[in-house]
């Protein structure tokens, strides 16, 4: 989707950086909670040293020395290979690391600073490879702050895989598939068919690697297994004309087979975003248009001015007696190329193909299963498949002197149990209850239901959720029956259905008023539907939208019903309640005197989270978004209830030439939000902790500068003399190290992860920021995901235990569910607020027919600062 006014959005830069001292780690150690020993995915690592590298920009241009943007990634790496292999002297394959893009990496102190070679008889067509020198530097990994210290790890990362990328080697597509850090393995013939999803893809599983700087700046190597769903190169487009027919090859006559409109809808769907090649060129590829409604046999073209059959020119230009003139032909990419391929000369490209479509149905399902592993496999397949790539890259490796040592052991803290009493006790929810007296709520199905036992029964189950609401606090015990329900066929109608229902409600009737949506498992209304509710323009009330295979789930003889539990205390947590109380079990004073700092109503804490949202490269059209911030920050002295300040990026934050994922407005969204919390308490807040997430090693020190000074600013707008201390958290998801239990209790339901609230702050950690990994939440299925957390700015000064204590707790405070979450609530409302702010901007701008750019997203005055997002 192109918007216009995108041309007008603006390239900052930031200067005069002065950054904000970080906080380091002086020494400390964890001194609460029980020791447990553990064992991690990652291994002493050593390489060659005072290792210097030239790097290169490569540049693709066309027939006449033109940059070309348009080269596909699948082809670059067979065009550097080809014009490197050419030129040996310069480039010793052992020497050079590629990027598979436009950063190539050698180890040769005598090259020019610029080479050029041509690639001809590719197709039709000539290209010619530009190799530009834009850096000499020596690998260096202890400084943190260091540009250095990201291309550093990069190249090393890079560098491990390279050996699966020289089309000389062995290797070079047989066992393993290396893209960027990753390595797929290639299962042999008599496993194959164990990878397989469906016919037409697999699911690849393999390792990837990451470098890590741990104590002592030791270098540490971080081996995670991963997995990739791939086409299967093996298949002609016949395969797929069975497939979509749901016939069997020996069952059918092919030479008289043809293809309904239906028929060539499903291939054409298949098909999408596949590469395919053909079997007379195998040099050239294609992505496919559509299944056309023409045949060999019938369908002419101009040939020196002859008019011919498809079907004869084959024969005739290529010597291919066609067996099937009756299948449809397929049209290729470009549309205006009008390229017509008979199918049986069409097949899946033999290239490894990784697809990036997101599976649905059963197929999602059946991912997650192959891909659930518990610790003790997923170990010991990491483990196999290091073997084998060490067994297979060592001769490249010696090059590089690489050695991986042993696998590093380590000991977390289990801190002490978090308690959560659901619902709440009455003393931590008497406050929130007094505001949520007398609610009703109506029901309306999206789609016309003609079973109306089925729908009675959906009915029941609402008011058995409304039932379980009330006992959370949120009180419809006067109107436990909906005061309408509605049925909205076409949701081209949906506005006018809501705004119906509603107009015979006051204004603080509709403040106490929810709105159920009962959709279809496949239903595209949801954005529509929060659109409408929530945003200034429309009608701003609360609402909650179940699928029927949710309420389907709902056992209302089961008072311990966990899907009912969870609606409930969601929908008790979005109507302004408080749904749990959380508490230690146990008399240490260490833990009284942390509820006592960050629980002081005469000294408020507040808590804030925040997050941005991007719009992948692969979307397009009306999925495209610019970037989209959220900021959530706490409402109440215990840190249980949110609002949120969320805002669409109109610039890119640089340094230089370096883009920073920083948020754009977050002084407006900071001042906000405490202003918000000093009109819900009376008091401005003396503390702010503050949750970041997705920020990245290598942008640690601009974030800092950026988001810190931010913050200061939004204080010092308020009021010059108000200077609370800042407590700056970044949360990481996103990363490769993996904790296994090795300490098997004997309990028949140990699976070896670790228990909620581990901490692990040794061996693995930085040397020079404070951080550690943590396990919040109890692993039931796989293996679980720590959390790393880093403390990037502390002038509240706590100690590594409070941190930890604080990240726990916020992990436990989530409406959505009686147990911990991974992460601290903060991030992850963020992170639904990015979500639903998403989903306002492509539907208001869907309403609006892109007449428009929405620089902005106002939040109906009823539910701005209530949980809505949630």
């Amino acid at each position: 989707m192109e918007i216009e006014s995108f041309s007008q959005f603006r390239c900052q830069a930031i200067e005069n950086f002065s950054y904000n001292e970080h906080r380091v780690r002086k020494n400390e150690t964890l001194t609460i909670g029980q020791n447990i020993r553990l064992l991690t995915n990652c291994y002493k690592f050593s390489f060659r040293n005072n290792l210097e590298i030239d790097l290169f920009v490569v540049s693709f241009l066309n027939s006449d020395k033109e940059v070309c943007d348009n080269i596909k990634k699948r082809f670059k790496r067979d065009f550097v290979m080809m014009a490197l292999a050419s030129d040996k002297n310069n480039f010793f394959e052992k020497n050079i690391v590629y990027d598979d893009s436009n950063l190539l990496y050698v180890i040769n102190e005598s090259l020019n600073d610029i080479y050029e070679y041509c690639i001809d008889n590719v197709g039709k067509k000539t290209y010619y490879i530009r190799i530009v020198k834009v850096k000499h530097f020596k690998i260096d990994l202890k400084d943190e702050n260091n540009v250095l210290n990201a291309e550093s790890k990069t190249f090393l990362s890079l560098m491990l895989t390279q050996f699966s990328k020289n089309p000389s080697e062995n290797t070079y597509n047989k066992n393993w598939i290396g893209i960027n850090n990753k390595l797929y393995y290639k299962p042999d013939q008599n496993l194959s068919r164990e990878s397989d999803l469906d016919f037409l893809r697999q699911l690849l599983s393999g390792i990837s690697f990451s470098i890590l700087l741990g104590p002592r700046a030791q270098t540490i190597l971080n081996v995670d297994q991963i997995h990739g769903i791939f086409t299967k190169s093996e298949l002609n487009i016949i395969d797929f004309y069975f497939e979509v027919n749901g016939a069997k090859r020996k069952e059918t006559l092919l030479k008289n087979a043809s293809m309904n409109e239906g028929q060539r809808k499903k291939m054409t769907n298949l098909l999408k975003g596949i590469n395919l090649s053909v079997v007379y060129n195998k040099v050239k590829e294609f992505t496919i248009y559509e299944v056309v409604n023409k045949i060999p046999a019938k369908t002419l073209i101009t040939v020196d001015g002859k008019s011919l059959t498809i079907l004869d020119y084959f024969k005739k230009t290529y010597n291919i007696s066609l067996n099937y003139p009756y299948l449809p032909l397929i049209q290729m990419n470009p549309k205006q190329a009008n390229i017509l391929i008979p199918m049986e000369l069409v097949r899946v490209s033999m290239k490894p193909q990784r697809l990036k479509q997101k599976l649905e149905g059963y197929l999602e399902s059946l991912m997650v299963k192959k891909c659930t592993k518990i610790p003790s496999i997923k170990f010991s397949n990491i483990n196999r498949y290091l073997k084998e790539f060490k067994h297979e890259a060592n001769k490249y490796l010696e090059n590089y002197d690489v050695k991986i040592g042993e696998q590093i052991k380590t000991e977390g803290k289990i801190f002490p149990n978090i308690y959560v009493k659901c619902p709440a006790q009455y003393r931590d929810r008497n406050f929130y209850d007094k505001q949520l007296k007398n609610f009703t709520y109506g029901i309306i199905f999206i789609d016309r239901f003609s079973d109306e036992y089925k729908k009675f029964n959906y009915i029941e189950k609402i008011e058995h959720i409304i039932m379980n609401v009330s006992n959370f606090g949120c009180d419809f015990t006067q109107n436990i029956k909906p005061i309408y329900i509605s049925d909205c066929g076409n949701s081209n109608n949906l506005f006018q259905t809501i705004k119906s229902n509603l107009s015979k409600l006051g204004e603080n009737e509709i403040k106490s008023h929810l709105v159920f949506f009962i959709i279809n498992n496949d239903s595209v209304s949801y954005g529509k539907i929060k659109m409408f509710c929530e945003q200034k323009a429309f009608i701003g009330c609360h609402s909650q939208v179940l699928k029927l295979k949710t309420i389907n789930r709902i056992n209302t003889a089961n008072k311990m019903c966990r899907v009912t539990t969870n609606i409930a205390m969601k929908i008790n947590g979005k109507l302004g309640g408080l749904s749990k109380s959380l508490y230690h079990d146990c008399n240490d004073k260490s833990l009284e005197d942390f509820k006592r700092k960050f629980f002081d109503r005469y000294n408020p804490t507040i808590f804030m989270g925040a997050d941005v949202i991007h719009s992948s490269e692969q979307k397009s059209g009306n999925e495209y978004h610019p970037s989209i911030s959220a900021v959530v920050g706490s409402m109440d002295i215990l840190g249980s209830k949110y609002a949120v300040s969320g805002k669409i990026h109109t610039t890119t934050i640089n340094k230089g030439k370096q883009a920073m994922e920083t948020i754009q407005y977050l002084q407006e969204q900071v001042k906000e939000r405490l202003l918000s919390f000093e009109k819900a308490t009376g008091t401005l807040p003396k503390h702010i902790v503050f949750f970041r997430d997705g920020v990245s090693d290598s942008q640690f020190k601009l974030t800092m500068d950026y988001e810190v000074k931010s913050i200061h600013e939004a204080c010092y707008s308020i009021n010059p003399h108000y200077v609370p201390t800042i407590t700056f958290l970044v949360v990481q998801k996103r990363h490769g190290v993996r904790i296994y239990n090795t300490n098997n209790n004997n309990d028949r339901n140990f699976n070896g992860n670790v228990p909620p609230n581990t901490i692990i702050a040794n061996d693995i950690v930085n040397p020079t920021f404070l951080d550690f990994y943590a396990v919040f939440h109890k692993g039931l299925l796989g293996t679980s995901k720590p959390c790393h957390i880093y403390a990037l700015y502390d002038d509240w000064n706590l100690t590594l235990n409070e941190i930890c204590l604080i990240s726990s707790w916020m992990a436990n405070v989530c409406t959505r569910c009686t147990s911990s979450i991974s992460l601290p609530t903060p991030c992850y409302y963020a992170d639904l607020a990015c979500t639903r702010l998403k989903y306002h901007y492509i539907e208001k701008q869907l309403l609006e027919e892109k007449k428009n750019s929405i620089s902005d997203i106002e939040i109906h005055s009823r539910i701005k600062n209530e949980q809505f997002f949630v």
